[in-house]
């Protein structure tokens, strides 16, 4: 799941968290955390610079760093 199409099919063409990658690829999330961050490097995926709080299950705040939102980069 390293290509822009491959993550497409997996994810869609909507913004993502890490932890949504890590769920759509199958894999641990610092693994997940890891290739996002070599995906922003050769710019298949962006970093928006956006965050989402953390929430538990009846949409209450948790406590933990926000987690940050990602896409895949424009083009093909």
């Amino acid at each position: 799941m390293e290509t822009k199409t491959a993550i497409r099919k997996t994810i869609g063409r909507r913004k993502f968290t890490s932890v949504e990658f890590a769920e759509a690829a199958e894999v641990s999330r610092p693994i997940a955390r890891r290739r996002l961050r070599k995906l922003v490097e050769e710019g298949v995926v962006e970093d928006l610079g956006e965050t989402v709080k953390v929430l538990n299950g009846d949409g209450e705040p948790q406590r933990g760093r926000p987690r940050r939102v990602f896409r895949v980069a424009a083009g093909k």
